[in-house]
This record gives C-alpha cells, sequence and structure tokens, in this order.
C-alpha cells in the first residue's frame, strides 16, 4: 500500500511539471530581434550561427536575452535548430556574406 502511494505521488509530481517543447519559430523572432538592435551578443550569434559554432551562438543568444522563458525555449531545441533558426532570422535580414557562411 505504502509503494502504491509512494508512486501515485511520483506519477503526480511528474505530470504536473508543464513539457516546454521546442519552438524554433520563437528561437528565430528572438535572434531577429538581438540583430536587429545589435543587441549585447550580436557578433557572437552572427558569427557562431555563420561558422555553426553553437556554442559561440549560444553564448551570443544568452547574451541578448535574459529572459528565463525566452532562453528556456532556446535550451530545449537541439543544437541544429538553434543554429538553423538563428541563421534564418540572419538571413531575414541580410547580415551574412553567403560566401563565407556557406549558403
Amino acid at each position: 500500500m505504502r509503494r502504491l502511494f509512494y508512486l501515485s505521488i511520483a506519477t503526480i509530481a511528474i505530470i504536473s511539471q508543464p513539457a516546454l517543447a521546442c519552438t524554433d519559430g520563437r528561437i528565430q523572432a528572438d535572434a531577429k530581434w538581438c540583430m536587429e538592435g545589435q543587441k549585447d551578443g550580436y557578433a557572437d550569434l552572427v558569427v557562431g550561427s555563420c561558422k555553426k559554432d553553437a556554442n559561440k551562438t549560444r553564448d551570443g543568444f544568452r547574451s541578448c536575452q535574459g529572459d528565463k522563458g525566452v532562453r528556456d525555449n532556446y535550451d530545449s531545441c537541439s543544437a541544429g535548430v538553434q543554429i538553423d533558426s538563428v541563421r534564418a532570422a540572419g538571413r531575414e535580414l541580410n547580415i551574412y556574406n553567403p560566401a563565407e557562411c556557406g549558403f
């Protein structure tokens, strides 16, 4: 009986926690905001995404975006999705030299 009680508590705890799903469109919009205003982390964001350097891209994004919800969404996505989303924002703003970035 005690075992069933603990199992029930554990199940409720797991179910009640919200699942954060990766939203790549949100990353793109947040990265675009950083790039448009050349906010903190702009250079790392641009160079990192151009060179497909996940660490540099993450550092740039985190320097620019201090909001926990924005960071949580970013962190819930794979490195590939993060880079592709930031690259999409940069391409939309025409900030890359295509020859250097390989697209």
